[in-house]
Parts: C-alpha cells; sequence; structure tokens
C-alpha cells in the first residue's frame, strides 16, 4: 500500500493507493473547512440601519430654505395663553372684591334701618333718634308701626345682601319707604326741627344703595 499526500488546502489531502492499482482517499478537518469556505453562500440580506455605519455629516441637521419653509412663531402675549389666564384671574378677583363691598353697603343700609326698629320695642328710644318723645298714644302707635316698617326693610335688605332673589324686593322696598318720607319731609320742610337729621340720613342711604345697585351690575 503506498499513501501519497496532496497539495495543502486541497479536500482530500491524504490519498492511499492499494495494490492493483486502486486509490482510496480520506478527508481531513482542514479540507472539510476549505470546502465549507468555498461552498458558503453570500448574504442577500439589504444592509439593516443599524449596522450601518454613522458618520458625523448624517448627523448635522440639514438646513431648510426655500419659500416653503417657515421659522416657527413663538407663543406671545396675543396668542391667548398667560395674558388671557392673568385677565381671566384679574376679572374674577375684580368681581369678588366688587360683590364683597356691594354687600357690605347693603349690610350698612340694613342696620341703618334696623336701628330705628328699636322704637317698636321700647318707645322712650324716640326721644334719642327723633328728638322728641311719645307723649300721646296716638304718635306712640304711629311711631312704633313707622318702626316695625323700618324693620322689616332692614331684614330684607339684610337677607338680600347674601341671596339674589331678594335683591329686586327689597330695594324697592327700601325706595318705596325713603322717597316718600323724603317727599314729606319736602313738602314741610320749613317746620321740620329734628327730622331735619332723619331726612339727611335718607339721603346718604340712598345714595348709598345706589352705589351697592350699580357695583351688583
Amino acid at each position: 500500500m503506498v499513501r501519497s499526500r496532496g497539495p495543502p488546502g486541497s479536500t482530500y489531502q491524504n490519498t492511499t493507493r492499494a495494490p492493483g492499482g486502486a486509490r482510496t482517499s480520506c478527508i481531513t478537518p482542514a479540507g472539510i473547512r476549505t470546502a465549507f469556505a468555498r461552498t458558503r453562500p453570500t448574504s442577500t440580506f439589504p444592509e439593516s440601519a443599524s449596522t450601518k455605519q454613522v458618520t458625523p455629516e448624517a448627523c448635522s441637521p440639514t438646513p431648510r430654505s426655500g419659500p416653503s419653509y417657515r421659522t416657527p412663531r413663538l407663543p406671545t402675549c396675543n396668542d391667548g395663553g398667560v395674558a388671557a389666564a392673568a385677565f381671566k384671574r384679574a376679572r374674577l378677583v375684580a368681581g369678588t372684591v366688587t360683590d364683597m363691598l356691594a354687600r357690605v353697603l347693603v349690610l350698612a343700609i340694613a342696620a341703618l334701618n334696623l336701628v330705628p326698629a328699636i322704637v317698636a320695642v321700647s318707645p322712650r328710644w324716640s326721644l334719642t333718634l327723633y328728638g322728641f318723645a311719645l307723649d300721646t298714644p296716638v304718635l306712640e302707635v304711629v311711631m312704633r308701626h313707622r318702626a316695625v316698617l323700618l324693620g322689616c326693610v332692614g331684614v330684607g335688605l339684610g337677607v338680600a345682601a347674601f341671596r339674589e332673589s331678594w335683591w329686586g324686593p327689597a330695594v324697592a322696598f327700601a325706595l318705596a319707604s325713603k322717597v316718600s318720607f323724603l317727599i314729606l319731609c319736602a313738602m314741610h320742610a320749613t317746620s321740620l326741627g329734628s327730622l331735619r337729621r332723619v331726612a339727611v340720613s335718607d339721603v346718604v342711604a340712598l345714595v348709598v344703595l345706589g352705589v351697592a345697585a350699580w357695583l351688583r351690575g
């Protein structure tokens, strides 16, 4: 038996010649690797984006130009953002302050009408409030009845300061009471005496009531 070695890198590096001229070959590991490298197919898939090599030029932003590109406008106060919110908040605060002021004025007028109501319970306060004593029963009845009416006006205005539905009737009742008294005082302006200060207080009450009605809108 004659053994011969083939050229390096061939698939069958070792050959054996048997008696009679027959030639046999054996496969070696080196030949298997060489044959596999020659017959391995190349990849036909496209190169993925993750395997591409990123260059500095690709990372730099591409400048935009031309009539189709416009620089984005930054938001301003005219867009209704911060200015609208601030204006709404200012209106809310102003409305709250105005409403509170109107309530205070209405409550002041209510207190001004509730003070004379004490005459209905204690007639002796007529001398302090009006400047004269209730000497006769008729005068006492009239003044005590007036005190009850003024107390009703004061209660109505006090409730109207917190209930919108009471505002119209209470103001109408107060106007009727004050205006009618002032008209009667104007008819006897020369002989009012101590009632003059009561008439002045009613004029002040009408002015304050008008301011409160204007504030309430």
